[in-house]
């Protein structure tokens, strides 16, 4: 019976093994003995930004993932990771998530868009291979049912950020990292 309960609380996204935020501070190799996975930066623009990719997709309180970024500092520290959902979080992630985190301390919503540029390269069938826009957008604060840009949790010894991606790519990130006075 135990393990039913304890099966049902998984299900339901009440049980997370890995505590995220505990890895800030830690190094590549710990994070990589927690999350069992090997973290590399081949290929990355920036050196101080390290990756993984999960084969099968893995779950944060019911919501899948299947990539883990990591920023380190100088010392090879950890001083924020980000995990890369699949899709876009939804209503279930956000109460159980805010169960366990507290009332988030801003939620921005889009409340202007204003499009400053945009150049579209295209291939010789005709079709775009490339998009690059520049937008201006005004935030309010709101509520989660608006489906807020940007969440933000503000602890003492870490902050969160979800960002919600709009447009073809709808999936969302979550980020926990060291505490600055800007996000």
């Amino acid at each position: 019976m135990k393990f039913l309960i304890f099966l049902y609380m998984l299900n339901a996204g009440l049980t997370n093994p890995v505590k995220f935020e505990l890895l800030i501070g830690k190094s590549i190799n710990e994070a990589s003995e927690i999350l069992e996975t090997d973290f590399n930066n081949d290929g990355m623009l920036y050196k101080h930004i390290y990756f993984t990719h999960f084969k099968e997709p893995r779950t944060f309180y019911n919501t899948p993932y299947r990539s883990v970024s990591l920023d380190i500092d100088r010392s090879d520290k950890i001083t924020s990771i980000t995990i890369h959902f699949t899709k876009y979080i939804d209503t279930v992630f956000y109460d159980s998530f805010s169960n366990h985190y507290g009332k988030p301390s801003k939620l921005l919503v889009v409340e202007e868009r204003e499009l400053k540029s945009e150049s579209v390269d295209y291939n010789v069938d005709g079709s775009i291979s490339k998009r690059i826009s520049e937008k201006k957008l005004n935030f309010r604060e709101g509520k989660f049912e608006e489906n807020p840009l940007f969440i933000f949790w503000n602890k003492k010894e870490y902050q969160i950020k979800i960002l919600n991606r709009e447009g073809y790519m709808a999936v969302s990130e979550l980020t926990f990292r060291l505490p600055t006075d800007q996000f």
